[in-house]
């Protein structure tokens, strides 16, 4: 459940979260992050690259929204 909230809010998309969780990943060594979540040490690897993304996003659109 918290992977499903952590991808929606990086992706806002349930479709790209379906996507992202299913392909492989170069940050877990080529391992689906669906896949990856099966280990604990995974998991929290997973969620804090899907933590970087939301904060890369909060970014990116608070210096779109600035222009």
């Amino acid at each position: 459940m918290a992977l499903d909230h952590a991808a929606f809010a990086a992706f806002q998309s349930w479709e790209k979260v379906r996507a992202w969780l299913s392909e492989p990943n170069s940050q877990l060594d080529g391992a689906c992050p669906e896949d990856a979540t099966r280990s604990p040490a995974e998991f929290t690897k997973v969620m804090s690259i899907l933590m970087s993304m939301r904060s890369h996003a909060s970014t990116d659109f608070m210096s779109e929204i600035e222009v």
